[in-house]
């Protein structure tokens, strides 16, 4: 599945690519950066679901 340029998923994977799991679970900074963009995602599927 191709992703568009800005998107949140893809600004999550951004985050995590290349990492080892104990590097990002070291890394505060990043572990908060995806959590964001999760949550924005939640945000918007929840906005879908509530107008469908």
């Amino acid at each position: 599945m191709r992703l568009p340029e800005n998107t949140q998923i893809r600004g999550a994977l951004f985050y995590v690519d290349g990492l080892e799991k104990d590097v990002f679970f070291a890394d505060k900074r990043t572990q908060q950066a995806v959590i964001l963009n999760i949550i924005s995602i939640v945000e918007a599927a929840e906005a879908i679901a509530e107008s469908w």
